[in-house]
């Protein structure tokens, strides 16, 4: 029988925690758990000898909300031979900031590629998510914020930032039928920057979208 590595994510509040089920795979020397963020740039590995555990539970990490996640295993034989796990991912639960008068959902992972009011692949996923949310809420209105970086000129950007606030309203309505009457949009250019622009990483954070809901 052919070896399998399956890896499930479990719902936990705290930390993230893994299922590992592995079968048919014999004298397991070693072993090491990945996660990636979503460039596949390390954020932690966890090692051990021989099998891993039923449940890996990773305690001394610091996620990021609203953010997605790959996560790997890879196992080593005795021969040095490697087995891989498919690679799996997640998305963290969002930073949720809530006033007498709003409450508002920052997702970091709602992003869009330089100059353009596309959405990334990832983000549909977190969109899919908060569309169960604005649907369990069906009175309130939504409200959606656009941002840029700081790159290019600020007439440009603000234009931009409406767009990908009318690209997110889009999905949520074409794809999700969210009555179109709940929406409001809004863009802010890079004048609401969440991180510095002195990097590509800290640029991808500020091209986003925010999510309001009016109580």
């Amino acid at each position: 029988l052919p070896p399998q590595i399956k890896i499930t994510k479990t719902e936990n509040t705290n930390y993230p925690e893994f299922d590992i089920n592995i079968k048919n795979v014999y004298d397991i020397s070693k072993w090491e758990f990945n996660i990636y963020d979503n460039e596949l740039n390390p954020v932690k590995k966890v090692t051990g000898s021989n099998k891993p555990k039923e449940k890996i539970l990773i305690k001394d990490i610091e996620l990021l909300k609203g953010t997605f996640y790959h996560y790997e295993l890879i196992i080593t034989d005795d021969s040095n031979g490697q087995l891989k796990s498919n690679r799996g991912s997640f998305i963290t639960r969002p930073l949720v900031i809530e006033t007498d008068k709003e409450i508002i959902f920052e997702f970091p992972a709602i992003n869009f590629n330089f100059g353009s009011a596309g959405l990334k692949r990832h983000s549909y996923s977190i969109l899919d998510m908060i569309a169960e949310k604005l649907k369990s809420l069906s009175n309130n209105k939504i409200r959606i914020e656009g941002h840029t970086d700081n790159i290019g000129n600020s007439g440009p950007n603000l234009k931009l930032s409406e767009q990908r606030a009318l690209a997110v309203m889009n999905y949520f309505l074409g794809a999700k039928g969210i009555d179109e009457d709940r929406f409001s949009i809004k863009g802010y250019g890079d004048k609401k920057p969440k991180a510095s622009n002195e990097t590509e990483s800290d640029r991808e954070k500020n091209r986003r979208v925010e999510i309001i809901i009016e109580k």
